[in-house]
């Protein structure tokens, strides 16, 4: 079985998803981190020098090379497409739900490294972030909703581990 992170910029999905990796004694896979490897250089310059919609090619490339991954906790980046992984068996999608309020100031917060992130406002931010979450919802077989709580990683990755049961 494979699990698939999904949620908006940091709502903490490669850090849980390493804490879940390791706990359950699975492979991890940060995507961005999996598109840097492959293209040679980081999503920053993907975006500076080839935009968005490249970027965007790259993630479905990806998704496209983890369709026949086996034992992975995979931490999709914000944007990432999960639905072609919704109608297969072998991959639970998981959605970390938090709320665009406890996340905001460290995404406005000087250089986050994050693209979609640098230089834009909190409205412009929460525009994009109420665009996605029907995305999120739509695709997830299992919601980890930490709305209403400043749930650390760890007791995070517990309460998904007893939801995936």
């Amino acid at each position: 079985m494979n699990i698939v992170l999904t949620g908006f910029m940091g709502t903490g999905k490669s850090t849980i998803g390493r804490l879940l990796a390791e706990k359950l004694g699975l492979g991890f896979i940060d995507t961005d981190e999996y598109i840097e490897e492959n293209a040679g250089k980081s999503i920053q310059d993907i975006f500076a020098s080839e935009g968005e919609k490249a970027f965007r090619a790259y993630e479905y490339e990806t998704a496209q090379d983890l369709r026949f991954a086996d034992g992975m906790v995979i931490a999709a980046g914000g944007g990432f497409n999960a639905a072609p992984f919704k109608k297969d068996e072998h991959f639970k999608i998981v959605y970390i739900k938090r709320s665009i309020d406890s996340i905001l100031p460290k995404l406005t917060a000087a250089q986050t490294g994050r693209p979609n992130a640098d230089g834009k406002t909190g409205a412009e931010l929460k525009e994009l972030f109420y665009a996605r979450v029907p995305v999120y919802e739509e695709n997830a077989d299992i919601t980890l909703d930490l709305t209403n709580s400043e749930t650390s990683p760890e007791d995070a990755c517990k309460i998904l581990i007893s939801l995936l049961k």
